[in-house]
């Protein structure tokens, strides 16, 4: 058996070696060794053992000076990490599985210090990176109080809208660092989201720092920077805390205005007030909802001397709940802010009836043009009662026919109206109505067969 074993041997060594050559060779060929090259942006590099670093820069320069970044003008702050391996290696890796960091207690006396790279699965000595090092000076050191500006993301959960939000830890904020950053500051402003949320708490909000040109800081940027409450408590992490109160939504409110201060001329009533929409909803405090009592009055709006024509007025209802309810009442989001007041002034003896538009007889329109009628929902006709024995009249007792004959080119026109009343009544005035002519643009050919396709 050994003698087998030892014949050939030579042969049998050889063939070992081709074997394992050949593998080499098929190994290289299939899953080569190859370099590529990942960013890994700012926001990434993890910075440690700042705060020690820069107490130790304040005890050595009497409080005066701190570290800060410098950068080239073409510098962006971030690394880029070349990474040798298989190429098997390098198609599962992703820039998110390498870490860079810069540990502030590994600073050399060029007041550098060197990024530190991992990458799972590869040796240190197959890693490269650049820049390799992070830069530093000492220079002067500021501080300044800052009024912090709130801003919020998202919106509550259905039936709920955002009432209030104030920071626990006060209105205002201290900021130190070097004067290269703090001479650049142009708001301070915590980030508050309030996505669906249904009932009052407390979150945490995120503290953004804007320049000057309306950027944010960068986070090594923000990493140079000691950020404290108005008493000097330190903040960590850019981070504070926002109490949210939500109010709940309630729906259908009726909506009223105020009429005590229109006064009519002799010989004229005020017969209606209209209003569009005549509900609406609100969000506000408990005790603000339960004091309106399912109705708003808008008051102080609307005044004349003297009336006798209708009168009609836009209110923007977000102005005025600002200015009359401050921060206890809010319109629902995306509640149309405009509310129209008709409030319907007539002489006495005479009744105004609105007519629907859709009722209007339309003769002598032209056959290639469109028309627009404003309003377009009802027209008021002015009648008197002439006989005290006559029905009292409804718009469907009035028959309104409006001739465009000598309306045939495109344009504005204020066109007065025909209108028919029953027995025992008059017109008080001739009613009108606002007519823009537009000319409808023929249907081409080419336009037909692509309508078809």
């Amino acid at each position: 058996m050994k003698k087998c074993l030892g014949n050939n041997f030579g042969l049998k060594l050889l063939s070992v070696f081709v074997a394992i050559l050949i593998w080499l060779m098929v190994v290289n060929v299939d899953d080569p060794e190859k370099t590529k090259a990942f960013v890994i942006p700012e926001q990434r590099i993890q910075m440690t053992n700042v705060e020690e670093a820069q107490a130790k820069a304040e005890q050595d320069q009497d409080g005066k000076k701190v570290y800060s970044v410098v950068r080239d003008d073409d510098e962006s702050g971030n690394v880029t990490v070349y990474v040798t391996a298989r190429r098997s290696v390098l198609d599962k890796l992703t820039s998110a599985d390498i870490t860079v960091s810069a540990n502030m207690q590994n600073m050399t006396l060029q007041d550098t210090v060197p990024y530190e790279v991992t990458v799972p699965g590869v040796k240190r000595e197959n890693v490269q990176c650049f820049p390799v090092a992070m830069r530093f000076v000492l220079e002067d050191k500021s501080e300044k109080t800052y009024a912090i500006s709130l801003s919020t993301s998202g919106q509550p959960a259905s039936g709920y809208e955002l009432g209030d939000v104030k920071i626990r830890e006060g209105e205002n904020i201290i900021i130190a660092g070097p004067t290269s950053i703090t001479k650049t500051i142009d708001k301070v402003e915590v980030q508050v989201d309030v996505s669906n949320m249904s009932e009052n708490k407390t979150v945490t909000g995120s503290v953004v720092i804007t320049d000057r040109n309306g950027n944010n800081l960068s986070k090594t940027q923000m990493d140079s920077l000691e950020i404290k409450t108005s008493s000097g408590a330190l903040i960590k992490d850019n981070e504070v805390n926002a109490v949210v109160t939500l109010w709940k939504v309630q729906q259908n409110i009726r909506l009223k205005v105020d009429t005590s201060q229109i006064q009519v001329a002799d010989g004229y009533i005020l017969t209606s007030v209209d209003l569009t929409p005549s509900t609406i909803n609100l969000a506000g405090s408990e005790a603000t909802l339960e004091a309106l009592n399912g109705e708003l009055v808008i008051e102080g709006i609307i005044n004349s001397t003297g009336a006798t024509s209708t009168i009609e007025q836009n209110i923007d209802l977000s102005d005025y709940l600002q200015d009359h309810y401050k921060k206890a009442l809010k319109l629902e989001s995306g509640s149309a802010t405009a509310v129209s007041v008709r409030i319907q002034i007539e002489k006495v003896g005479t009744t105004t009836v609105s007519v629907p538009v859709s009722d209007f007889t339309i003769i002598g329109q032209a056959e290639d043009m469109k028309i627009v009628l404003t309003p377009a929902d009802k027209v008021p006709v002015e009648v008197r009662k002439e006989d005290d024995n006559a029905a009292a009249i409804t718009a469907k007792d009035i028959s309104v026919t409006m001739d465009l004959s000598n309306y045939q080119n495109e344009g504005n026109y204020t066109v007065e109206l025909q209108v028919e009343l029953p027995d025992g009544y008059a017109l008080e005035s001739v009613p009108s109505i606002k007519v823009n002519l537009e000319k409808i643009q023929p249907v081409t050919e080419t336009e037909t067969e692509t309508t078809e396709e």
